[in-house]
């Protein structure tokens, strides 16, 4: 059941969410179960070394609203 939740918080890290969704002070049981996923091998392993740029490539293609919401910037 864990691993259902690995790509929710691999992108909520990535998106760098984490504190906007839940802060650690707040939710400290979330912020833990969330680490001790992303930390597992195999989940490191499922997503590979460039997914982070790929998903932010991917976003800036598809939405630039949406990017210049996450990322600060808009590209035509």
């Amino acid at each position: 059941v864990d691993f259902a939740y690995a790509p929710l918080f691999m992108h909520i890290e990535i998106l760098a969410l984490r504190d906007k969704l839940y802060p650690q002070k707040q939710f400290p049981k979330i912020f833990r179960w969330s680490q001790e996923l992303l930390n597992l091998d195999v989940v490191k392993e499922s997503f590979g070394p460039q997914y982070a740029e790929r998903l932010c490539q991917y976003i800036h293609s598809k939405s630039p609203c949406a990017a210049q919401a996450l990322f600060g910037e808009l590209i035509y």
